[in-house]
């Protein structure tokens, strides 16, 4: 599946650098209005409907906010599949596969196409999501029959005395097959309930010591939790919402603005609260070997790291490696990734983050 994420028009060309190392080079920057999706669709559930925008950014990336000056239009390839209205509302009719398209112009200047190749599914997936997959026919599984329900119990409860007089209940979420999470009622039922009994409202009744397992269960769905009953009161262990969670921020690819041949994808996630930018086994860099003091920033221009976020200087040559992005900083006021030669003042590399 082909998708586009930046097309630019050519409009003039200007040439200057100079490299780190005091070498005297030439650079072509290509001044240029440019249209993008803001976030890429890889399905949609066939129960939704989903509202995309482009994006427009001049010639060193900053985002035009200025919207209004250009004309876009809106088309779906199969109108029987996925429908699209002009104000980019994306509507589906039938299972199926097509392409979206928009086509943008600024006065009688018109922009290349975009598009967007999305299959009617089980659940709306962005190109994002995607990539956080294993594998294309993951990605494939999940849109045709959805994620597998399941059922988390949020509070693991390992040990419980016998005569504790605290009510520990035990809690937790159903999530469908959109990874939702619905409010249902749990069935809760103990292996044993000569040593503990569990309550319809998750409530633990210890009855003798032993071990034993208590089920939560919805609509053939089932999670387990082993739980032993010892005679020491003060023995209850519970580890607090034990759900792992993983969000895309952005994603892309890295590309030379400089004589230096940088290239590789990359992506920004938050998982458990934690928000990391990741290089993956593609990046490579003839740069590091050249240059000193290479460094990545988060930035929202090409050409210079004046009011850019300092991310990290620990980068090697090539190969998977991650970095993580303070709290201070927020990924979302960035439209880049820089690759910088901090000591010689110099860009290296760049990539335009996609959402």
């Amino acid at each position: 599946m082909k998708i586009t994420y930046f097309i630019s028009v050519l409009i003039s060309l200007i040439s200057f650098f100079t490299s780190c190392v005091g070498e005297d080079v030439f650079f072509v920057e290509v001044l240029n209005n440019s249209v993008s999706f803001d976030r890429q669709l890889r399905s949609i559930a066939e129960d939704e409907e989903f509202a995309i925008n482009v994006v427009f950014r001049d010639s060193i990336n900053q985002v035009i906010e200025n919207e209004s000056e250009f004309t876009v239009i809106y088309s779906s390839d199969d109108e029987t599949i996925l429908e699209i209205s002009q104000e980019g509302i994306i509507t589906p009719v039938n299972n199926g596969t097509t392409i979206i398209r928009v086509n943008a112009s600024l006065g009688d200047v018109s922009l290349p196409e975009i598009e967007d190749e999305i299959t009617v599914g089980k659940v709306t997936l962005s190109e994002s999501e995607a990539q956080l997959k294993n594998n294309e026919e993951e990605v494939s599984t999940i849109i045709r029959n959805g994620y597998t329900p399941e059922i988390t119990i949020t509070n693991q409860i390992s040990k419980i005395g016998i005569d504790s007089q605290e009510d520990i209940q035990l809690k937790g979420i159903y999530q469908n097959l959109k990874k939702q999470i619905i409010d249902v009622v749990l069935t809760w039922e103990s292996d044993d309930s000569s040593i503990l009994e569990v309550n319809n409202d998750g409530i633990l009744i210890p009855i003798s010591t032993g071990i034993t397992t208590i089920t939560a269960s919805f609509n053939n769905i089932e999670s387990t939790l082993e739980i032993e009953v010892t005679e020491d009161d003060s023995v209850v262990v519970i580890e607090e919402d034990p759900v792992e969670t993983t969000e895309v921020i952005g994603f892309g690819m890295l590309q030379s603005n400089s004589s230096y041949d940088v290239q590789g994808n990359f992506q920004i996630i938050k998982e458990n609260g934690v928000t990391t930018l990741i290089l993956d086994e593609t990046y490579s860099s003839s740069s590091r070997e050249a240059l000193p003091d290479l460094v990545i920033y988060l930035s929202n221009a090409t050409n210079t790291n004046n009011g850019a976020s300092f991310i990290s200087e620990d980068i090697t040559k090539d190969g998977e490696q991650s970095f993580i992005i303070p709290d201070s900083i927020n990924p979302d006021d960035y439209i880049n990734v820089l690759i910088y030669c901090r000591r010689f003042g110099q860009r290296v590399g760049f990539g335009v983050i996609n959402r």
